[in-house]
C-alpha cells in the first residue's frame, strides 16, 4: 500500500431506538439486540491526492450516482421517502426522531469525521492510547510512536518509544504535535487528562538507571509546551514501576495510579495528588492486597475523580499465581485507606481479570468494566452507587451484533451524562477466507438503556478492510463521542481518531 493512501471509512451503522433498554442480564449470547438494525452507507473520503500531508479528516459527506441523460431530470433527493439518496445515512420513509433515523435522515450517534496520522515511515508503530475533549471543542489524542527504519540490507533501526499528543481545534486542524521522551530512552504512555483550561497532562513509565519509573509532566493547551514534569522510582533496584491511569481533580490537581515496588516480590497500588500548577506532591497513598506464598503483585489502573474529590481507582489485585481480581477502591479526598472496595467477579474460580474502563459521574455513582483476553475475550460492566452498592451489571452479550471476539476498548461520559462505550470485534467475509476488526461505539442512558448503538469498518483499495481498533472513548463538546485507536492496514498502522455524533 502507498504510503499517500488514505483510508476511508464506511460506517455500519446498528441503529436503535432511543428508549430500546439493554436488560441487565449474565447471558452471554449472539444474539442482535432487539430493535436494532444494520444498514450499509456509502463511504466518507478522506482522499490526498498531493500526498503531501500526515493527517486527514472526513467531514461524513456521501456520495450518490445517478443518470446524466438530458431529457430526463432525476428527482430532487427528499428526507422522509424511503429512498437512500444524496448525502443521506438512512431514510425510513419519515421525518421523525427517535425510531432509529433522525428527522434529517442521519443515523443517530454515527461517525461525524476523523483524523487519521500516518506513521513516518512503513515499519514505525503507531497508536492512539487515551482521546480527551476540551472545552472549546477541540480534540487531544495521547498515544505513542517508535520511528522504525530500514538500512540498504533490510535491517531495522528502532527509535526509543515516545509519547506522541496531538492538539486538533474544533474543526479538525492541528494545533500543534509533540513527541515527548528523553533522549534515546524509551517513554512508554500510561495516561492523559486535560483540566477546564485546556492544559495536558500525561503520565507515563519512563526508562530509568534500574528500571522503569513513574513519569508525569504538564503541557500548555495553546502550544505543547512543556510546563513541568516529575519522576518517582520505587525503592526496589531494578525495578519497573508503571502508571496506568491519570485524571484531573475539580481542583485542577491531577491523580496518578500506578504499580510501584518498594520491597521484592511486593508491588502495590500507588496513588499520588500532584499540584496542577507545579507539579508538587500533595499526597501519597498505597494499597496492597493479601500476601500469598510470599507474594502480592497488586497493580494501580484506571483512576477518576468526583465532583467532591474522591478517588476512585482500579486495581488488578494479585490473589494468587491463577487467580487475578480487578478490584474497585475509594478514596476520601485526601488519600488514606479506602472508603469502600469491591470485587464483583470474586467467585473463587482460577482467572485473570483486568481492568477496562471507568467513569464517575455528578453524584458520585460509578461505572467500571473487567475484561478476560485471550482466545474468547470477553467483558463485564457495573455500576455502583457512591455508597458502595450494585445499582446494575451489563456483559458482552448486551453490545454483541454479530462478528466475535467482542473487547471493550473504554468508557466515558458525554456532557449530556450519558455514558459512551466503545471497543471493537472481529468479523469475516461469508466464506471464512478474511477477517478484520471493526469499531463499535454505544451510548447509554445513565440507568444502562440503550440510546443507539454503531459499527465503523475501515475502506480503503485493497479487497480487505484495514482493521480499526478503538482503544479510548471520551466524552467531547456539543455530547459528541470521541474515539481513538489505531488503523491496521497490511503491514503498516496509522493513528485514528473519530468524532460521533449526538443523538
Amino acid at each position: 500500500m502507498s504510503r499517500a493512501l488514505r483510508f476511508l471509512f464506511a460506517p455500519l451503522m446498528a441503529a436503535c431506538p432511543a428508549d430500546a433498554p439493554i436488560p441487565a442480564s449474565g447471558d452471554d449470547t449472539n444474539d442482535e439486540p432487539e430493535g436494532s438494525s444494520t444498514i450499509m452507507s456509502a463511504p466518507t473520503s478522506a482522499d490526498d491526492p498531493t500526498g503531501s500531508s500526515t493527517s486527514a479528516t472526513s467531514t461524513g459527506e456521501h456520495t450518490s450516482t445517478g443518470t446524466t441523460d438530458a431529457a430526463f431530470d432525476p428527482p430532487v433527493p427528499m428526507c422522509g421517502n424511503g429512498y437512500l439518496e444524496a448525502d443521506e445515512e438512512c431514510d425510513d420513509g419519515n421525518t421523525s426522531d427517535g425510531d432509529g433515523c433522525t428527522a434529517a435522515c442521519l443515523i443517530p450517534c454515527g461517525l461525524e469525521r476523523e483524523y487519521i496520522e500516518l506513521a513516518p515511515s512503513a515499519q514505525s508503530i503507531i497508536s492512539g492510547a487515551r482521546v480527551l475533549g476540551a472545552a472549546d471543542g477541540g480534540v487531544v489524542v495521547v498515544g505513542e510512536l517508535q520511528e522504525i527504519t530500514l538500512d540498504m540490507e533490510g535491517v531495522a533501526d528502532k527509535g526509543p518509544v515516545k509519547v506522541l499528543v496531538i492538539a486538533y481545534d474544533a474543526e479538525g486542524n492541528k494545533r500543534w504535535e509533540q513527541r515527548i521522551g528523553p533522549g534515546d530512552a524509551d517513554l512508554e504512555v500510561g495516561g492523559g487528562a486535560i483540566d477546564a483550561s485546556g492544559d495536558v497532562f500525561i503520565a507515563g513509565a519512563v526508562e530509568g538507571s534500574d528500571g522503569s519509573d513513574v513519569y508525569v509532566g504538564k503541557l500548555a493547551g495553546d502550544d505543547g509546551e512543556a510546563v513541568w514534569s516529575s519522576t518517582h522510582d520505587g525503592m526496589l533496584a531494578d525495578s519497573d514501576d508503571v502508571p496506568r491511569g491519570l485524571a484531573v481533580a475539580p481542583d485542577g490537581d491531577v491523580v496518578v495510579s500506578a504499580q510501584v515496588y518498594d520491597v521484592a516480590q511486593d508491588s502495590d497500588v500507588w496513588l499520588r495528588k500532584i499540584k496542577g500548577s507545579t507539579g508538587a506532591a500533595v499526597w501519597t497513598t498505597t494499597w496492597s492486597g493479601e500476601m500469598d506464598n510470599g507474594y502480592s503483585i497488586d497493580r494501580g489502573h484506571d483512576v477518576a475523580v468526583d465532583d467532591d474529590g474522591n478517588v476512585f481507582a482500579l486495581a488488578i489485585e494479585y490473589v494468587n499465581y491463577k487467580r487475578l481480581e480487578t478490584t474497585l477502591l475509594k478514596f476520601g479526598p485526601n488519600g488514606g485507606e479506602p472508603l469502600w472496595t469491591a470485587t464483583p467477579l470474586a467467585d473463587g474460580s482460577d482467572h485473570s481479570h483486568e481492568p477496562s474502563g471507568l467513569t464517575v459521574d455528578a453524584a458520585g455513582d460509578v461505572v467500571f468494566s473487567v475484561s478476560r483476553y485471550g482466545a474468547a475475550p470477553t467483558f463485564w460492566m457495573y455500576k455502583y452507587a457512591s455508597n458502595g452498592d450494585l445499582v446494575w451489571e451489563m456483559d458482552r452479550g448486551d453490545f454483541e451484533t454479530g462478528g466475535e471476539d467482542w473487547t471493550m476498548g473504554g468508557i466515558s461520559r458525554a456532557s449530556d451524562g450519558d455514558l459512551l462505550v466503545a471497543g471493537y470485534f472481529l468479523n469475516e467475509d461469508p466464506q471464512g477466507d478474511a477477517s478484520w476488526v471493526e469499531t463499535w461505539l454505544a451510548r447509554l442512558a445513565p440507568d444502562g438503556t440503550r440510546h443507539c448503538q454503531v459499527s465503523v469498518r475501515g475502506v480503503s483499495d485493497d479487497l480487505i478492510p484495514p482493521s480499526l481498533y478503538a482503544y479510548d472513548v471520551a466524552g467531547g463538546a456539543g455530547d459528541v463521542a470521541l474515539v481513538t485507536g489505531q488503523v491496521q492496514a497490511n503491514t503498516e498502522v496509522s493513528l485514528w481518531t473519530a468524532v460521533f455524533r449526538p443523538l
